[in-house]
């Protein structure tokens, strides 16, 4: 889908498109047509303009991530859920957006994405397990047993996610 897109991005500059046009060959020479060039240095720019767009949007959203990594540990179950948003959003933009960035960079920064958002999307369904355990405390005693666990495998969790949150920060995200 990537690649796509950036061919139709591209395709209003393609030679396909061009043999179409009303241009007639001049001495036996196939005519570029009035412009051509203007036209393809201008899609270059396009894409060049395209790409340092989405660096910039991608680096302010890790702005954004980092600053909630460093709030981390005062983070409830809400806020943690929002940076698991955040982390999962960054992740996909970063592979859609792959195709017009430096792909060493590209691939270095989805190994620290791709951690970082499967620990925070294990806390999130540790968080969901709890609240509904929560509401059969009442009526199935049995269920303290599981929220015990479940209260020990959060702890263990948010420790993890904040090393992999930590190495996330610490890392550029990728450039055009």
């Amino acid at each position: 889908t990537q690649a796509l897109l950036l061919q139709w991005m591209a395709w209003p500059a393609s030679p396909i498109v061009r043999e179409h046009d009303d241009a007639q060959p001049v001495d036996g020479n196939e005519a570029a047509g009035p412009g051509l060039l203007e036209e393809a240095v201008a899609d270059a720019d396009a894409t060049v303009d395209f790409a340092r767009r989405a660096q910039r949007r991608l680096r302010r959203w890790h702005q954004r991530i980092a600053a909630g990594i460093e709030a981390f540990d005062s983070l409830d179950d809400a806020g943690l859920h929002e940076l698991r948003k955040r982390i999962k959003r960054q992740r996909y933009a970063v592979e859609f957006f792959a195709p017009a960035l430096r792909h060493g960079r590209t691939s270095s920064y989805l190994k620290r994405l791709r951690p970082a958002q499967e620990c925070m999307g294990e806390l999130n369904d540790l968080f969901v397990a709890r609240a509904r355990y929560g509401a059969l405390v009442s009526s199935e005693p049995g269920v303290w047993f599981a929220r015990g666990w479940l209260a020990a495998r959060v702890i263990e969790a948010r420790a993890l996610a904040r090393i992999e949150l930590e190495r996330l920060a610490r890392s550029d995200p990728p450039r055009a």
